[in-house]
């Protein structure tokens, strides 16, 4: 939601541990009652304080909601449905900003109208495991002695945090990132270098094999974990973006991967899907789940081609593909963790249960995505790779152009 004035918001209070902080980085995810939907409320100790959200009740009717249904009834538009979903628990992918001085860094979201930075460690809205990687961040930071970024001087390390919540699953991906609670997270650190090549650039890798050594898959830990079935691994992977433009753009062009898998796989509507740490995606995965049913929905059965512009990764034209072959990569269903029902569910289910077999589109040949930006060819390769491997009757393509060139 976007930022208004606090003075005008609610105060809600609701601890994840003892004294309001997480009991453990590396503890064992509980069940989180957060992710249910309750009655459209949001519970959160941040709230009056936090830019994120303008709104904590009644958020399953926002006012927004009201004057879109009225503008479209005036059209003629009788049915105007709002799908909603868990009210917290739901964002996947967070981009942090990092301030303070060395020793007491602040690791949160930019107050309204300001560059001064409020702490959210226990944000409800938040995966719960993503407040636990920055938990984590936050108590490297103070023991390496890490320096937060200023933006008066331009001087300091850590500039921002962004971190993504990824499926446990690292062999079939089988329960998405949204829906577990052992996700495992990805944490890129945007460090205020040029690129990996500067000076400055190993005080950063020090920072990243220290969290990976601390909470990655290989951990010292990891043994323990594995063994004990107590514990958890919380870090998918650690990557270092360089940044070091005076600007307000959070990530550089320069990257470098640290420390665990180079890719992250993403199931939408069942097709498995490459996603990089410099890709877009939304925020609250869920959402998009129920938005590529919708745009299935409204795709004809008989189609024979399909092209996506302003493709990213091509996830919406993956999971149409995939959705066009029952025998496309789907191994047999995993029960996985239990699911909370929402308050209401996108219009018809898709087959987000990879063991799914419905073949919606049986007609389908081709897919081309158009996307101006190069960075995502690798990935929407290795999308299409996994799925011409077990279905090979399909053409894609991916073309790095301009939409005003087609």
């Amino acid at each position: 939601s976007s930022s208004s004035s606090s003075s005008s918001k609610r105060k809600y209070v609701q601890r994840l541990g003892k004294g309001g902080q997480p009991n453990s980085s590396h503890a064992q995810p509980e069940k989180d009652p957060s992710r249910t939907a309750s009655g459209g409320t949001i519970i959160c100790e941040h709230f009056d304080a936090c830019s994120g959200c303008s709104m904590a009740t009644g958020v399953f009717r926002p006012a927004q909601y009201l004057q879109a249904t009225q503008f479209f009834s005036s059209l003629g538009l009788s049915h105007f449905p709002l799908i909603t979903g868990p009210t917290m628990g739901w964002r996947c992918r967070a981009k942090l900003a990092v301030r303070g001085e060395a020793g007491r860094p602040i690791i949160g979201l930019f107050q309204e109208g300001s560059h001064n930075v409020t702490p959210i460690p226990n944000c409800s809205i938040h995966h719960p495991r993503i407040n636990q990687a920055v938990t984590l961040v936050e108590q490297l930071m103070r023991l390496q002695g890490t320096v937060p970024y200023e933006e008066a001087t331009g001087q300091g390390q850590l500039r921002y945090i962004q971190l993504t919540a990824v499926s446990s699953d690292l062999e079939h991906h089988l329960t998405p990132a949204e829906d577990d609670p052992r996700a495992l997270v990805q944490v890129v650190l945007v460090w205020n270098a040029a690129d990996a090549a500067s000076p400055v650039a190993s005080q950063g890798r020090s920072l990243a094999n220290l969290l990976w050594q601390e909470g990655g898959l290989a951990s010292r830990h990891d043994k323990d974990k594995r063994s004990e079935g107590a514990h958890s691994p919380l870090l998918h992977s650690v990557v270092l973006n360089y940044q070091a433009a005076a600007c307000n753009t959070v990530l550089g062009s320069s990257w470098e991967h640290v420390a665990g898998p180079e890719t992250v796989w993403q199931r939408w509507q069942g097709t498995p899907v490459s996603i990089g740490p410099g890709s877009f995606v939304q925020a609250n995965f869920g959402a998009f789940q129920s938005a590529l049913a919708a745009i299935a929905d409204a795709v004809p059965s008989q189609a024979e081609h399909v092209v996506e512009l302003h493709a990213g990764v091509g996830a919406i034209g993956l999971s149409l593909l995939g959705r066009s072959s029952s025998s496309i990569d789907r191994p047999p269903p995993n029960p996985g963790p239990s699911k909370e029902p929402g308050p209401s569910k996108p219009s018809k289910p898709g087959p987000s249960d990879p063991g799914s077999s419905k073949e919606l589109f049986p007609c389908l040949k081709s897919l081309r995505c158009v996307e101006i930006n190069p960075n995502g060819d690798p990935l929407f390769k290795a999308s299409a790779a996994r799925l011409l491997a077990n279905w090979g009757k399909h053409q894609l393509s991916r073309n790095t152009a301009c939409s005003q060139q087609l």
